[in-house]
């Protein structure tokens, strides 16, 4: 059961980041007549989401190691 409570806690950060982060820059990329295949456009969101936070917290890496 402790994987249950431990799902339930990492579920707002990763709505966040697919619906805070992937939704809206889905939305940015895509031409606005894809906008209405909305399984594309939740794809899109699934993609981006993750991409995007993992490349910006790979910046902020490099960023760190020449301090």
């Amino acid at each position: 059961m402790e994987w249950y409570q431990a799902t339930l806690i990492a579920l707002p950060p990763v709505v966040w980041v697919i619906i805070g982060i992937g939704l809206p820059w889905s939305l940015v990329i895509l031409p606005r007549r894809d906008w209405a295949d909305r399984a594309m456009v939740a794809c899109c969101a699934l993609l981006f989401g993750p991409a995007l936070l993992t490349l910006w917290m790979f910046v902020l890496g490099t960023i760190g190691m020449n301090d």
